[in-house]
């Protein structure tokens, strides 16, 4: 006899030919230990034996069928009786399961990736009793026969010949009805944009309603990081779910995600005490579209990037960083890995989707980098499996490992022959030098550069990997301990070098007139230099001012961006920084950074067994070892980007006496190639001028644009960037501990920061690297947007005692500069008032 019924959570139940794609998602779900409410499935089989029993046939007609022909055959449908060995095998299962039932179509291809079907299909909820269950199988039965799903399935099978309508079946689920006060429906991803984040609708009662919109539900947004970050009621005295509710749900959606790989679409119900699944599938409009996101490039290449920045970096990052792992683990090949980044409104996004397929076509997961470089919460997928491809991987993944998880002596001849090779361009006057000779300099220096780049990436990777066990060592082990802490207060880095004489500096500017001292803080470089060349101590003053720039005036807003002015030429910055050091000078804390440090470090040490005490000693050395190289590796990377500016500003003007440039800066919006082919006379000059002109139109509207963190195919949607009604804090990572109030001064230069920062200001950047220290002297906190524990920003604020929250998404826009804010080093979270 035919199969007619199976339960819910047998392997049966996991074929879609027999269950249907609903009754096989929710067999995928029971198998993998989630809540699903227990039941059985009405197969495909007692489907087709119906439809023979009394001689419908009807799907092999599909090209006739009209409306009124779908009517006739629901009509029929409904009044024919089902032969009574289906009957007797679903009375029999339906007392076995006993009370209300939920009973709901399941078509044999529904809840697909590339059909869903939702809202096509019926369900009858609340039924009791086998009269009343009969009648729904058939209803649900005859659902298939409508004009709206047949409408539906033409589209689709228009743009893909794979969906013949007359493979489709019909399976139906009978499950025991949950006693519902809420229901909905949830999305892992945004359904539009493809961004990372839970997005719930919920609504009173059961979720029927909200899947067919019928009721204005409630909608909430948990951003990646796991923040509530949207909260709209439809009233707002009468909440759906509770925020530990909504936390509660967008855990297990997070969890179905994980386990099934993909984007999914969830309906849910909510018993007042825990939440039943009721259908899972994939979000239909994403399957297909390539996902790019700044998760791990954002403090590569931040902010705006000219074409000439691009063409440099992606060149060195790409081919001479990832293209260089990927070898080592693959072998010699011949993948273009610049395609493993793209420019999207002259911003740097990180090609996930080609990178993912990278990655599971050696046998890793999707997100393997994300997880083994970041220091905070990459999602884990699932297990690698183990075949002939993965442990070979895994093989010269362990090699390559081996090799370079002992790599500080190597980064540190590295830095000493750097210096060695960069000497002769430090010297170098380009005046003289033609255009052809000027590119040979360039690309010996995008070589130079290209190693920096991997030396910045190698000592980092260290750093975070060995940050990681530690931290995880001290939440385990001591949790009343800051982690952060336990790096405070470290001498010697090379990132400080310039601030220390800058605060030299300071105190000499203390014995100058008051006018002077005045003028530092307000007049540009050439009234400054005049004015201190009036008096001997005021020549003395601008020619260790020139030293320092000689030393460090290679360091810019951006140290891998060759298109932003350095110090040098443009020395404002550092005369606002004497200034302001000079007006308010403050005492340093070292003595206080350091008894943080040794008691946060004791009172880790006092919880660990002996073993467990050596080994993190020797972490927590070796931790600081490759924070300090990857201080000087930053500076390396400055340098060369100066370097280079240099060359090609030379070469700039070069093309500015053949009429091929107007402007030097024009430079920066031409690529590499494009400055090649128009040395070598192939580009017109009027062409290239038409083209430069574009392009810095481009970027000017590209920076009235907030694109999103992830963008989902080719379209960018417009984002508003806005505090959640009622929410009074924003969540970042704790970089350096303490607590600190003030008003935010919104900074996104640091060459056009206030010239009067005091301690009662707090200072909110984009990210930082070494050019932005002299800012944070005298002030009283720092909130950055991008960064973890160890970036530049919260390295730095420890040094000067100051509490940091760094990875604050879009701070420098929902902080208002002036505004009176509190920063919470201990806990990551800033408090707007």
């Amino acid at each position: 006899m035919n199969q007619y019924i199976v339960r819910l959570d047998s392997k049966s139940a996991l074929q879609e030919s027999q269950a249907g794609g609903k009754g096989a998602s929710l067999a995928w779900l029971r198998r993998n230990g989630f809540r699903v409410p227990p039941g059985f499935l009405i197969t495909s089989t007692a489907f087709h034996d119906f439809l023979t029993d009394f001689g419908i046939e009807v799907l092999a007609q599909r090209s006739t069928w009209t409306q009124s022909d779908l009517e006739r055959i629901r009509e029929l449908l409904v009044a024919c009786r089902i032969p009574d060995p289906i009957t007797r095998a679903i009375g029999s299962a339906y007392r076995r399961l006993g009370g209300p039932v939920a009973v709901r179509s399941s078509m044999v291809g529904e809840d697909t990736a590339i059909t869903s079907f939702a809202g096509q299909l019926d369900t009858i909820l609340n039924v009791q009793g086998d009269r009343e269950l009969l009648s729904a199988v058939k209803q649900c039965w005859a659902s298939m026969f409508n004009w709206r799903l047949f409408s539906y399935l033409a589209e689709r099978e228009a743009t893909s010949p794979a969906l013949a309508m007359e493979s489709f079946s019909m399976a139906v689920v009978v499950q025991r009805m949950v006693d519902a006060r809420a229901a909905g429906v949830a999305f892992s991803a945004d359904p539009v944009t493809g961004q990372p984040c839970v997005v719930i609708e919920a609504a009173h009662g059961s979720g029927d309603a909200v899947v067919r919109g019928l009721v204005e539900p409630d909608h909430y947004r948990v951003d990646a990081r796991g923040v509530l970050a949207e909260s709209i009621l439809a009233k707002k005295e009468a909440p759906v779910l509770g925020e530990e509710q909504v936390f509660q749900l967008a855990n297990v959606v997070k969890k179905v995600t994980s386990k099934a790989n993909a984007p999914q679409d969830i309906e849910w119900t909510w018993d007042g005490a825990d939440f039943h699944l009721l259908q899972s599938r994939p979000i239909t409009s994403l399957i297909g579209r390539r996902v790019y996101s700044t998760t791990m490039v954002s403090d590569m290449l931040p902010g705006l990037i000219k074409p000439l920045v691009w063409s440099v970096s992606t060149r060195s990052k790409l081919t001479h960083v990832l293209g260089r792992i990927f070898t080592e683990l693959i072998g010699p090949n011949d993948i273009d890995f610049t395609l493993l980044a793209e420019r999207i409104h002259s911003r740097m996004y990180a090609d996930q989707t080609t990178l993912g397929e990278l990655l599971e076509r050696m046998g890793l997961p999707a997100n393997f980098f994300e997880v083994m470089s970041r220091d905070e919460q990459a999602e884990q997928r699932h297990r690698m499996p183990l075949t002939r491809k993965s442990l070979r991987t895994m093989y010269r993944l362990l090699r390559f490992v081996w090799r370079y998880s002992r790599a500080g002596d190597e980064i540190s001849a590295f830095i000493e022959r750097h210096d060695q090779e960069l000497a002769p361009y430090r010297r170098a006057d380009w005046t003289s030098e033609n255009a052809q000779d000027l590119l040979v300099h360039a690309e010996q220096l995008i070589g130079i550069y290209s190693e920096s780049m991997w030396v910045n990436f190698i000592g980092p990777l260290n750093m975070m990997a060995r940050n990681r066990i530690v931290f995880q060592l001290v939440q385990r082990w001591a949790p009343d301990v800051v982690p952060s802490d336990l790096v405070r207060g470290l001498m010697g880095l090379k990132s400080l070098e310039s601030n220390h004489e800058l605060q030299t500096l300071a105190m000499d500017a203390q014995r100058l007139e008051p006018e002077v001292q005045r003028l530092l803080i307000e007049a540009d470089d050439e009234t400054i230099r005049a004015a201190l060349s009036a008096s001997e101590q005021g020549q003395v003053m601008a020619g260790r001012v020139d030293a320092f720039l000689d030393r460090y005036g290679f360091l810019s807003a951006s140290g891998t961006d060759l298109s932003r002015t350095p110090w040098v030429e443009n020395p404002v910055v550092i005369w606002r920084a004497i200034g302001r050091d000079a007006a308010n000078p403050r005492e340093r804390t070292r003595k206080d950074d350091d008894s943080i440090r040794e008691e946060a470090r004791e009172r880790v040490r006092r919880k660990l067994k002996w073993v467990q005490r050596i080994l993190f000693d020797r972490l927590l050395a070796s931790t600081v070892t490759y924070i300090r190289l990857r201080e000087q590796s930053s500076f390396l990377i400055s340098e060369d980007s100066f370097e280079m500016r240099r060359v090609f500003l030379a070469l700039a003007d070069r093309l500015i006496e053949r009429d091929d440039l107007r402007n030097r800066d024009d430079i920066f919006y031409l690529t590499y190639n494009e400055i090649q082919e128009l040395v070598a006379g192939k580009l017109e000059a009027n062409a290239t001028r038409k083209l430069v002109t574009t392009r810095r139109a481009e970027m000017e509207a590209d920076a009235l644009i907030d694109p999103p963190a992830t963008i989902c195919g080719e379209w960018v949607p417009a984002q508003t960037v806005a505090l959640p009604e009622g929410q009074e804090y924003l969540v970042g990572i704790s970089g350096s501990s303490g607590l600190a109030q003030g008003y935010a001064r919104v900074v996104l230069d640091p060459a056009k920061a206030p010239a009067n920062l005091t301690q009662d200001d707090i200072l909110v950047v984009p990210f930082t690297d070494v050019s932005w220290t002299p800012l944070f002297g005298g002030i009283g906190g720092v909130v950055a947007e991008t960064g973890g524990q160890l970036s530049h920003s919260a390295i730095v604020a420890r040094e000067y005692g100051l509490p940091a929250v760094v990875n604050v998404k879009h701070a420098t826009r929902l902080i208002k500069d002036g505004q009176s804010i509190a920063v919470d080093g201990n806990n990551g979270r800033v408090y707007l008032k």
